[in-house]
C-alpha cells in the first residue's frame, strides 16, 4: 500500500509486517512491488518538519477513532482520512494517522519541539478522551530528526 502524506515524505507500507520504504531508496528489496505512485504530488514541504515523533495506539476499530478524530478537528484544522489513511494539520504541524491491523498508527511532524509537543498533545487528549471505555492509550516515542 502507498502511503503519502500531505506533506510529501514518500514511503512505503507493505505488507502484513508493515515495512516501510522510501521508494527512493537503492536497497529497495527486489519484487517488492514498491513502485513511484503514478501521480504522486511533489513538494518538498516535509524537509522543513524535521521533528517526528510516533505511537502505536493498539484498539480493535482503528478507523473509527482516526474518522472520529478528523471529523472533530475538522471544524477547525484542515483533516483528510479514507478508509486507511488521512491526517489532521494543525498550525503547529501534522499528525498522519494510518489503520493496521494492530491498532492506530500516528505520525507526528513539526517545525519546532514544541510545535511537535503541541500536535502530541492535542492528539493524545482526544483520542484517550474518546477511547476511555477501550482504555486507548497514545504514548509518542521521539523520532530521530529528518535530515535538513
Amino acid at each position: 500500500m502507498w502511503v503519502e502524506p500531505y506533506h510529501g515524505l514518500r514511503r512505503w507500507v507493505k505488507g502484513p509486517g508493515r515495512a516501510l520504504y522510501d521508494p527512493d531508496d537503492a536497497s529497495l528489496p527486489p519484487g517488492s512491488g514498491a513502485r513511484p505512485k503514478d501521480a504522486a504530488p511533489a513538494g518538498d514541504e516535509y524537509l522543513h518538519m524535521t521533528f517526528h515523533a510516533q505511537a502505536l495506539v493498539r484498539t480493535d476499530r482503528p478507523s473509527r477513532y482516526a474518522a472520529q478524530l478528523a471529523k472533530h478537528l475538522g471544524h477547525k484544522v484542515e483533516t483528510e482520512w479514507s478508509a486507511e489513511a488521512g491526517y489532521v494539520k494543525l498550525s503547529d504541524g501534522v499528525c498522519d494517522m494510518h489503520a493496521w491491523p494492530e491498532g492506530l498508527r500516528l505520525d507526528a511532524y513539526a517545525e519546532t519541539y514544541d510545535g511537535l509537543a503541541h500536535v502530541e498533545d492535542v492528539v493524545k487528549r482526544h483520542l484517550e478522551r474518546w477511547g476511555e471505555a477501550d482504555t486507548l492509550t497514545v504514548e509518542w516515542q521521539l523520532r530521530t530528526p529528518l535530515p535538513t
